[in-house]
C-alpha cells in the first residue's frame, strides 16, 4: 500500500466525519493526517495533493485501497466461519 492508498483511507475517515477530537466536533483532514504520519512514520507532503490523485484514478480504481481492506476482512470472515 503506498502513501496513495494511505491517504485514501484518511480521505474516507474524514468524510464519515466520526473522528471527533477533544473538543467535540470532527476533526480536519489535515489534522487526520498528521495523525497518520505520526502512525505510520511518513509525511504525505500536501494531504490535499494526494486527495486530488486520488479522485484522478479511473473510477474503477477510485476505492482500491479501501476495496482491498473490505475484502480482506470478508476472506478472514469466511475463514473463520469455516473453521
Amino acid at each position: 500500500m503506498g502513501i496513495i492508498g494511505i491517504a485514501e483511507i484518511v480521505l474516507g475517515l474524514f468524510l464519515q466525519g466520526e473522528i471527533i477530537g477533544k473538543d467535540g466536533k470532527p476533526v480536519s483532514e489535515a489534522r487526520l493526517a498528521r495523525g497518520f504520519e505520526q502512525l505510520f512514520n511518513l509525511k504525505f507532503g500536501s494531504i490535499y495533493d494526494k486527495v486530488s490523485e486520488v479522485f484522478t484514478r479511473k473510477p474503477y480504481n477510485l476505492t482500491k485501497t479501501l476495496d482491498a481492506l473490505r475484502n480482506a476482512i470478508v476472506k478472514e470472515d469466511r475463514k473463520r466461519k469455516n473453521r
